[in-house]
């Protein structure tokens, strides 16, 4: 169904958008 694409579409998003900030997060520490 369309409703189960978009909350996997959704998932998988904010699963990109967590590992971003914490290799963000990771690269300033190490500048630190």
């Amino acid at each position: 169904s369309v409703v189960f694409t978009i909350s996997m579409a959704l998932v998988i998003l904010a699963q990109i958008l967590l590992l971003t900030r914490r290799s963000n997060e990771g690269r300033e520490a190490a500048r630190g």
